[in-house]
């Protein structure tokens, strides 16, 4: 049988209130709304937006959720604190301060997908590769 992977775009991947110092206060136990959802469906990679950090979790069932950060330097906050909760969830943070600037690079091929961070100056700031 064949393994596919499946990614899946969402408005928000809800990962920032995991963490204190993020838009959100910081909860405790906080799970992606569509966890469920992506659970039952197999996805393998989630990528959201509308935060103005970056936030990568750790395998959530069979799911790594990506938070991206924001591209046009006009957005982000204070730089962000220790990572206070959750920490089972999330693998890594990172911003730039009020005028946060990321984006990511993704490879794929039959077997994996790879996303990489950049900052503005093309530096990786992270990297995952998610296989089947």
């Amino acid at each position: 049988m064949k393994k596919t992977l499946l990614l899946a775009f969402t408005f928000a991947v809800s990962l920032a209130a995991c963490s204190k110092n993020s838009l959100e206060p910081a909860e405790e136990n906080v799970t992606p709304p569509s966890k469920d959802l992506f659970d039952e469906c197999g996805v393998d990679l989630a990528l959201g937006a509308n935060n103005h950090i970056y936030v990568r979790s750790h395998k959530l069932n069979n799911t790594v959720y990506i938070q991206t950060p924001s591209s046009d330097n006009e957005r982000g906050q204070d730089p962000i604190g220790e990572l206070e909760y959750n920490q089972d969830k999330i693998a890594f943070r990172w911003n730039e301060g009020p005028k946060t600037v990321g984006a990511l690079l993704m490879e794929a091929d039959n077997d994996k997908i790879k996303v990489t961070l950049l900052d503005r100056n093309g530096q990786a700031k992270d990297m995952v590769t998610i296989s089947k």
